[in-house]
């Protein structure tokens, strides 16, 4: 399986690029999320990142089909690049770790480390990396620019998740197969002292951590710092032990010469296929990049610059048009099940989504009809969020106390703005939902 990166580069006194992974199967989708962005980033220049063993792919060329000239191609030199073959040795060479982690994630997820300094050559200043199922909303980016000397990211993790299991712990089995197999940098004692002395004098602390959907990469700095350098130390350090690019960006942030700029979670907002239960909606998770999603989730534009479609099904699979209608028919017909969703990915931003690609004609085997709308909160989750409606509570991350004042929590999401926006939501609301669930 092949897999790109596509970048997108624009230029308004700063040159930014904005980069995204696409497999064959999923670059009409990665092709959609740019020229999305080029809705809101006029004066675009378009980049395809792809191993340069494939310089001559027929299946590139195929489906660039009218876009060829707008987009043209960046190679990745995978043998010549200490990082690349530092992943695919200890990551995907280990029958251990392939059993382990089980992910269909090729070596191509790690691009995005190496396209800052490629496009820097290039005279491109500022990259942004997206993934292929984001969708941009606005041109707001543009203005936090200026703020970002190193790497800029929303925060999702609390630095405090990543600690350093006891004895006791790795000695227990829930714990000793994630430290030892699942995220061994994080946890286990050893790997941690190997990050630390791979830093140096530099130092190393955990930082909070992200998603990596949307990130932000100053690439003077980048280059300044031998990025791709240190993330290959990271990789050495941590045995390849990585479920993703996303371990790797985590780990890497650590040192602490790595300057990094938390923007507002409008910037990654992360729309997920609706679940029956989501452990990113309690706290201390509900008071950092999940906040914004609440009310995104009832078809408010106004706090997205990014939405971004996790997990499954993606807005142009089929399989979500079932799911969308299965939710739909709990929550008119008043059962139980229809209020324990959050829908994430709403059929408001699922139609915006599919409005959008159907004018780039990247879909001619799918019609992507429209869904029926309707937003989803659970409110008795939001209620549990740490925002201003409980002032009494003590912001907590993963069950202690915060204990740096270094970076500002920010404001959880209110149930009662999530109630009146799911109230001014589209869709026919019986009249007793969610009113009647405000009291447990």
């Amino acid at each position: 399986m092949w897999l790109w990166i596509l970048v997108f580069a624009y230029a308004s006194g700063q040159k930014v690029s904005f980069v995204t992974t696409a497999d064959e199967h999923g670059l009409a989708p990665g092709l959609v999320a740019l020229l999305r962005c080029k809705e809101f980033y006029r004066e675009a220049a378009l980049f395809v990142a792809m191993d340069s063993k494939h310089r001559s792919s027929s299946t590139l060329q195929e489906h660039l089909g009218s876009y060829r000239g707008l987009v043209e191609p960046l190679y990745v030199d995978v043998m010549s690049s200490s990082l690349l073959n530092a992943v695919q040795r200890l990551r995907y060479g280990d029958a251990a770790r392939r059993s382990y982690y089980n992910t269909p994630w090729p070596l191509e997820c790690y691009f995005q480390m190496v396209v800052p300094e490629l496009l820097f050559a290039k005279g491109v200043e500022y990259t942004v990396s997206i993934d292929y199922d984001v969708f941009a909303n606005d041109d707001l980016l543009l203005g936090h620019l200026p703020s970002i000397d190193g790497i800029g990211m929303i925060r999702l993790y609390p630095k405090e998740c990543w600690r350093e299991f006891s004895a006791s712990e790795l000695k227990s089995t829930t714990y000793a197969l994630e430290a030892r197999l699942g995220y061994p940098s994080f946890h286990d004692p050893e790997r941690r002292r190997a990050l630390v002395d791979a830093a140096g004098d530099a130092g190393f602390d955990f930082k909070d951590g992200t998603n990596y959907g949307v990130l932000v990469f100053n690439n003077k700095k980048m280059v300044d710092l031998k990025w791709t350098d240190w993330c290959t130390a990271v990789v050495v350090a941590s045995d390849g032990f990585l479920s993703g690019g996303q371990d790797l960006i985590n780990l890497a942030i650590g040192r602490n010469d790595v300057p990094v700029h938390y923007l507002p979670g409008r910037f990654n907002v992360q729309l997920a296929f609706p679940k029956t239960k989501n452990a990113w909606v309690a706290g201390p998770f509900c008071a950092y990049g999940q906040t914004v999603p609440l009310a995104a989730a009832t078809g408010d534009p106004t706090v997205v610059s990014f939405a971004h479609f996790i997990w499954l099904p993606k807005p142009w699979s089929l399989g979500i048009d079932d799911a969308i209608k299965g939710v739909k028919d709990a929550i008119d017909g008043g059962y139980r099940t229809g209020h324990s969703f959050i829908t994430f990915a709403t059929p408001y931003w699922v139609n915006k989504w599919r409005d959008f690609a159907k004018t780039t004609k990247l879909f001619q085997h799918h019609q992507l009809p429209r869904v029926p709308e309707f937003g989803a909160v659970n409110l008795v989750w939001a209620d549990e969020c740490i925002d201003a409606a409980h002032p009494d509570k003590v912001p907590l991350a993963c069950g202690v106390p915060r204990s740096a004042k270094d970076e500002p929590w920010p404001r959880g999401y209110s149930s009662n703005i999530t109630y009146h926006h799911a109230l001014k939501a589209p869709g026919n609301y019986p009249s007793t939902y969610p009113k009647n669930f405000l009291q447990h």
